[in-house]
């Protein structure tokens, strides 16, 4: 991920109002990668690409729960 997470978070924001959600985001994310990109030329590369970034996201979404869990019992 990058060093700055919410860089993007208004354009995301916006997306997931306009689509109604988190399905529309992928759909159209995963449209544009489709028609834009050669990303799924390699559908296993892909894969591990997305598997990778989720797996670094939740990790950090897990460290950040805890840290929240700690000040709440100070």
């Amino acid at each position: 991920m990058s060093s700055d997470d919410t860089q993007f978070d208004s354009l995301y924001l916006q997306i997931l109002q306009i689509g109604k959600g988190i399905d529309p985001l992928f759909a159209s994310l995963f449209s544009c990668l489709r028609r834009k990109t050669d990303f799924f030329q390699n559908p296993d590369q892909a894969f591990s690409i997305i598997e990778k970034s989720f797996k670094a996201a939740k990790l950090r979404f897990e460290q950040d729960q805890q840290k929240e869990k700690l000040k709440k019992e100070k």
